[in-house]
């Protein structure tokens, strides 16, 4: 696989530019092969893209052939990000940074806006928040385990299992406000989460269940909603298996981020 990126280059004679694209591949020196998701990092000057990634490839079945001997206790942490600056000249993709360690059954990232930046990993039991300096994980049952960084017990109303779920940022409440995460379970009960921040670093997350809806195999924001509809934002939730429905959120301000 690889990740891609686009080189603009000017018309000769001062019309509007066109872009090339060149390929970055993800199994060769950077060996972030077999990767789950991709997202771009808020608030660097140069494109970097992160990959959720892989490469070891388990499942619970396999996870205890995943350790090299004579290690051969059960791992369940082979995922991994890593931080790919784009330069389109040349066009190449460094490997800025990795955090190995996630846990094997994680299945979404979710970049993060500024003041907090970094990226939210969701997985089956646990959710990780990490940038290139710090981390923080919130256990979500007894089933949670990472290597990358200490799992502290989440708040009794989120104590659940993220099989199946699907999950997406919200539009910011306000400039600096905490980021809203949208998070629909296979059962169909839909979360919001809340992410607090202090100095740049995630430290609690704080649940709201706003609806029981369609089970969402996706869950896409759509912004404000059109003028006479009330205030809030639209959420579209994409079913597989029911009627897929837009939402409309109506919810309580979000308490400004700390710097």
């Amino acid at each position: 696989g690889g990740a891609g990126g686009a080189a603009e280059r000017g018309s000769g004679g001062g019309g509007t530019g066109r872009r090339s694209w060149y390929r970055v591949p993800l199994d060769g020196d950077v060996s972030l092969h077999h990767a789950i998701d991709v997202g771009f990092l808020h608030g660097r000057a140069t494109p970097t893209a992160l990959v959720l990634a892989d490469p070891r490839q388990t499942w619970p079945g396999r996870s205890d052939r995943r350790q090299p001997p004579p290690d051969t206790r059960w791992n369940p942490s082979t995922c991994e990000v890593g931080a790919l600056v784009l330069s389109p000249l040349p066009r190449t993709g460094a490997l800025l940074w990795r955090r190995q360690g996630l846990p094997s059954n994680s299945t979404a990232l979710l970049p993060l806006p500024l003041p907090l930046g970094g990226a939210l990993v969701v997985s089956d039991n646990a959710l990780v928040w990490l940038d290139q300096v710090h981390s923080h994980g919130v256990a979500l049952n007894g089933e949670a385990r990472c290597e990358a960084t200490p799992l502290v017990d989440g708040p009794p109303s989120l104590t659940l299992s993220l099989r199946g779920a699907a999950a997406a940022l919200l539009p910011a409440a306000a400039a600096g406000a905490a980021p809203r995460v949208a998070l629909s379970l296979h059962s169909g009960e839909l979360f919001i989460l809340c992410l607090a921040s202090a100095r740049g670093r995630l430290v609690a997350i704080e649940p709201l269940k706003v609806a029981t809806s369609s089970p969402a195999r996706c869950l896409a924001p759509l912004g404000p909603p059109p003028a006479g509809c009330g205030a809030g934002t639209t959420l579209f939730v994409g079913s597989s298996v029911a009627d897929s429905l837009l939402l409309l959120l109506s919810l309580p301000e979000a308490a400004a981020a700390s710097e």
